[in-house]
């Protein structure tokens, strides 16, 4: 998103400006482009077809230094949409043997709703890099598509709270016991 605004803003200041900022930053002038193109129809179709007045439809401008509460409605407004894609970070996971040759692969491994073990997608921002050690704020991690192949894998993660899950995932919330909530019966 913040990508995306920042190039809004370079694409006002001409074709140079605009080729010069995904120069610096390795982009596709073409992708950002098409997306741009893509907010602008999308916005069309709301302010004229459904009745949305344009003001309301205007940038949420995201500060991508330190904390922003638009950045906590966002994660809440993702919460909604993919809930029951909700995952629980379970710490590393050491693959052994493959064609038999042994090796040390470290991979993040998560719980999903079914209470099947995942693994984080190797392209997630949530992967550390070689030796890094990475401790998400909170445990609980919403993604967006899940892949079945020889290991389950999810792609896309996003870090939420507790409070993000109650109020915006769940459907039903039940006490069952001290400090011990069920959600959805599961």
């Amino acid at each position: 998103m913040a990508v995306n605004q920042a190039y809004r803003q370079e694409a006002d200041n001409g074709q140079i400006a605009e080729q010069k900022f995904c120069d610096r930053y390795s982009l596709s002038n073409t992708i950002l482009k098409m997306t741009m193109g893509a907010r602008n129809q999308l916005l069309d179709v709301l302010c004229n077809n459904c009745g949305f007045p344009y003001d309301s439809l205007g940038d949420i401008h995201v500060s991508t230094r330190g904390q922003d509460l638009n950045l906590d409605l966002l994660m809440s407004m993702l919460v909604s949409a993919l809930y029951p894609n909700i995952a629980y970070y379970k710490g590393k996971r050491k693959v052994g043997r493959a064609f038999r040759i042994t090796f040390q692969l470290e991979r993040f491994q998560v719980y999903t709703l079914e209470q099947t073990s995942a693994l984080v997608s190797k392209m997630s921002m949530l992967t550390p890099l070689q030796g890094d050690a990475i401790q998400p704020p909170s445990p609980l991690l919403v993604f967006t598509e899940k892949l079945r192949t020889r290991v389950i894998s999810c792609k896309e993660l996003s870090v939420i709270s507790a409070v993000q899950l109650l109020l915006f995932g769940s459907r039903k919330v039940e006490c069952v016991g001290e400090n011990l909530v069920r959600l959805d019966d599961m």
